[in-house]
């Protein structure tokens, strides 16, 4: 039976020159890889804060009396919602840039 400390080892060529025996290891760290593992980790990050923010909003709805507060409540719902997706935007594209920049770099 394989250890992991021999599979591990087995991975790295002997010479400087010969490729790796699992030729995807050299291949994990560059931007085809790293990118669609940071833009997907912050999309779920996303994900996560705006489902939050929909659960609250729903519990806010129960708690309004009248139609103004629960206009009130929509307005500011959905115009919280606009910002944040606006600011995703751009922290997706400086995700794009940097990891980009780092692959030029």
């Amino acid at each position: 039976m394989t250890t992991a400390t021999e599979t591990n080892q087995s991975s790295r060529s002997t010479s400087g020159d010969e490729p790796p025996v699992f030729p995807g290891i050299a291949f994990m760290p560059t931007v085809e890889f790293t990118l669609p593992v940071t833009l997907t980790t912050e999309m779920f990050r996303f994900a996560g804060q705006r489902l939050q923010a929909d659960a609250d909003h729903i519990a806010a709805l129960y708690e309004c009396r009248s139609i103004e507060s629960y206009a009130e409540a929509q307005s500011k719902f959905v115009a919280q919602a606009l910002s944040d997706y606006q600011n995703e935007a751009q922290t997706l594209l400086l995700d794009i840039q940097n990891t980009v920049s780092r692959k030029q770099g």
